[in-house]
């Protein structure tokens, strides 16, 4: 079994990257949503001027922030607004507390340039308070209530891997086994043939063809959308054809295609913003996903399911929210607001018609695409078999 064990982990070794950078990616996004909310900073000093929270007011915040250009980015109305910077007295000291999440842009609250930006203006606060205020720490402020991303990140992967590992071993023969059988077919995606196979397609012109006919009803199809009923929301059939090309030629073309539609759309038909090859990327993995759940598979409604999941839930909700932060200059807090109220619901109200619309799509073109030998027999689920077996 533990023989079968270390070879079935040389075979997976593809995945275990992935579970690795995945569960390291996981503790990361952890590390920075809890010290979003949680973490502040902590500014002591003793004064003999009766101080109290009345002092904090926002003109003398502004008074403060146009000390210094690099105070613009604090935002010091809705630390005021949210109740979120206070004044108290404990141990014969001032402290003054605020959450470190208003000095930060998009994801960088650990970062060193944050903290000093926060250290020197809560520094001229309290000697705006009193100029003869004395600190009490040495390094000025402290952070507190706060996790460490590289700890919590490795942690994360630990924990990750050690469950795959788990898996792994608990399924070693039967796993092994399949990996075996489906090499010997050139279905699985850690056989060599499978993304050789996937490269060559664009060796033949009877294949370039073919994806430059589906490429062009993927951009038409652009242009039109289908009203679903809840509020504006409308469905697109661009990823019909994308996942088509997918599921013919492989992830390789699929991933190639995902970026030069992403691009060409953008030129065709011009939305509002610039224009950010981010989502050119989320595009190419979009199109990646189709190829690892459909191409040489079988065809099912969980795999249809799985990979509007994937597409859906991990690269529109999370990383594209991520990539609209970051281009609009968001804060965490902003962010996941957007990320919450807005894509998930909906990429979740999406999720079940677009995988039945996928399915009911692929099902109904697969025996032609048998016929022209775009696709092999055995991926057709025979439904006798399956009530034989």
């Amino acid at each position: 079994m533990f023989k079968k064990f270390f070879k079935l982990i040389w075979k997976k070794k593809i995945t275990i990257l992935f579970i690795m950078i995945f569960s390291f990616t996981i503790g990361s996004f952890t590390s920075e949503i809890y010290n979003h909310f949680r973490a502040e900073y902590d500014i002591a000093f003793k004064s003999e001027k009766q101080l109290s929270n009345d002092n904090l007011t926002l003109e003398t915040l502004e008074k403060v922030q146009a000390t210094n250009e690099k105070f613009s980015a604090i935002k010091i109305e809705k630390m005021l607004n949210s109740n979120d910077i206070y004044l108290k007295f404990k141990n014969d000291e001032y402290h003054i507390e605020t959450k470190s999440r208003y000095y930060a842009d998009f994801f960088s609250s650990k970062s060193q340039k944050v903290k000093t930006r926060a250290e020197a203006f809560l520094q001229g606060l309290v000697l705006k308070l009193d100029e003869n205020a004395t600190f009490s720490y040495e390094s000025i402020i402290i952070e507190t209530n706060s996790i460490g991303l590289l700890p919590t990140s490795l942690i994360s992967l630990g924990i990750g891997s050690l469950l795959y590992f788990i898996y792994l071993l608990i399924n070693a023969n039967r796993l092994y086994e399949s990996i075996i059988e489906n090499e010997s077919q050139s279905t699985s995606i850690f056989s060599i043939t499978y993304w050789k196979d996937s490269l060559n397609s664009f060796k033949t012109i009877k294949n370039i063809s073919t994806i430059a006919l589906l490429f062009a009803l993927m951009i038409i199809c652009k242009a039109f959308s289908i009203p679903t009923g809840f509020a504006n929301l409308k469905i697109s059939l661009v990823y019909l054809f994308f996942a088509l090309i997918s599921m013919i030629f492989g992830p390789a073309p699929g991933f190639i295609i995902g970026i030069i539609s992403d691009v060409l759309g953008f030129f065709v038909f011009p939305p509002d913003g610039a224009f950010n090859f981010g989502y050119s990327l989320i595009a190419a993995f979009a199109g990646f996903t189709y190829g690892i759940c459909f191409y040489k598979q079988k065809i099912s409604f969980t795999n249809c399911f799985f990979s509007r999941l994937i597409v859906n839930i991990i690269l529109n909700v999370i990383f594209g929210s991520i990539l609209y932060g970051i281009t609009f200059n968001y804060d965490v807090h902003t962010t996941i607001v957007y990320m919450v109220y807005y894509e998930l619901p909906k990429n979740l109200i999406f999720l079940i018609p677009q995988s039945l619309l996928l399915y009911i799509f692929i099902k109904a073109i697969s025996p032609i695409l048998v016929r022209f030998r775009y696709l092999d027999k055995s991926q057709l689920i025979n439904k006798n078999k399956t009530k034989m077996q």
